[in-house]
């Protein structure tokens, strides 16, 4: 599963050459449903090759531009290790496939852009979180979201304490063989592996937490998603000492042993705490918003939130989840007309325009929006945005 990042999605913003073809499509992690996944991009891939007919493409130009995801129809393999959104992007010379943990609603768009709206929750923290279950016989490292928990897999994440002070057992040896050591230094080590001293066990532990840090490091720091820890006090105590540069990780653990946890008992233990996280953030940027409207440098309309995206004076661009407002927006001219059935999509045009321009963009829920489409936090008063004389 991809674990996507804004530059990735920044990948997706600039207009290729030619035609752009977005397919997303919902995707099942084990069978029986998981045999349909193959089936759908079947259809999804159909339906793009009709979008292209009926825009004037012969299968000369059809084929060739959707070979790559056709190619993955009998990549058995593939399809073997889904997450719960697959996600394509084609144009001449350029081709992104992403597994998310989001799941998407199926959807083929062919356009002279890219629709990267739905794909923006999977780069933002408030669309998943990521656990880490420790003790000293176990563990394990999830990702999830409100709909569950699955556990994922990383190379350097040890099964156990004994597993991880093998580790680092030989990777002292290896680095202390190539140059000699006092005897002293010698016995000591031997104290700390096998318990000869008080404090073995506790030095152990902590530098069994450090090992566990360090295998979920790159993971949980590039996604700024929040950490809960599910462990004993005592494990959570030593964690926290030991991998203190981890500033999404959080200060309340899902307290308890958890080797006899199943992914779904976990989630039910975790998610009430990752729940009150994921909703403080996702509305801070529209607590932001309401402090910056009252200083006329945030809007919400659109004829002004589209100049801006333009003109790279948006701060942080705010979308309701799922929302469409179609319509024609002449960059040139700076004028807009709503409900045209056959115009661009215009939230997605204001999310690329703001993501080339350096700013960040967020999707919330309907609830949290408030009855608005979009919302704009912006760099400077509305009174400097350029608009038609």
């Amino acid at each position: 599963m991809d674990v996507l990042t804004r530059a990735q999605l920044l990948e997706l913003a600039p207009v290729q050459e030619g035609p752009h073809v977005s397919l997303y499509l919902k995707t099942f992690r084990s069978a029986p449903d998981s045999h349909q996944n193959p089936i759908r991009l079947k259809n999804l891939l159909a339906e793009a090759s009709d979008q292209l007919e009926s825009l004037g493409y012969d299968q000369g130009d059809i084929r060739p531009l959707l070979q790559p995801a056709s190619e993955l129809l009998d990549h058995d393999r593939f399809w073997t290790h889904q997450a719960d959104g697959l996600a394509i992007f084609l144009a001449r010379d350029f081709v992104r496939i992403y597994q998310t943990g989001q799941s998407f609603e199926d959807e083929v768009v062919v356009d002279d852009s890219f629709r990267v709206t739905p794909l923006i929750p999977a780069t933002q923290p408030s669309g998943h979180y990521y656990v880490i279950a420790v003790s000293p016989d176990s563990c394990r490292f999830f990702e999830g979201s409100k709909f569950g928990l699955h556990e994922r897999t990383l190379d350097d994440l040890p099964e156990n304490v004994d597993q991880a002070l093998q580790r680092e057992r030989e990777r002292e040896l290896n680095f202390h063989s190539m140059q000699p050591r006092p005897q002293a230094d010698a016995q000591h080590d031997t104290a700390m592996y096998h318990g000869h001293e008080e404090n073995a066990l506790e030095i152990d532990m902590a530098a069994y937490m450090r090992i566990v840090r360090d295998a979920i490091h790159p993971v949980v720091y590039q996604s700024h998603a929040p950490l809960i820890f599910a462990g004993t006090e005592e494990a959570f105590a030593s964690f926290r000492e030991n991998a203190n540069d981890l500033p999404s990780l959080h200060g309340t653990a899902a307290d308890g042993n958890p080797d006899r946890l199943s992914a779904n008992e976990l989630h039910e233990k975790t998610w009430p705490i990752a729940e009150e996280i994921l909703r403080s953030k996702e509305l801070q940027p529209l607590s932001e918003y309401e402090a910056r409207a009252a200083a006329n440098s945030a809007t919400d309309r659109l004829d002004l939130i589209l100049p801006a995206a333009g003109d790279g004076l948006i701060d942080t661009l705010v979308l309701q989840r799922g929302a469409s407002c179609p319509g024609d927006y002449d960059v040139n001219e700076r004028t807009l007309r709503h409900n045209d059935e056959n115009g661009a999509e215009l939230l997605n045009l204001a999310a690329r325009l703001t993501l080339q321009s350096g700013g960040e963009v967020v999707v919330v829920d309907e609830d949290t929006m408030k009855d608005r489409w979009a919302a704009a936090v912006l760099r400077c008063p509305t009174s400097a945005i350029a608009l038609p004389v």
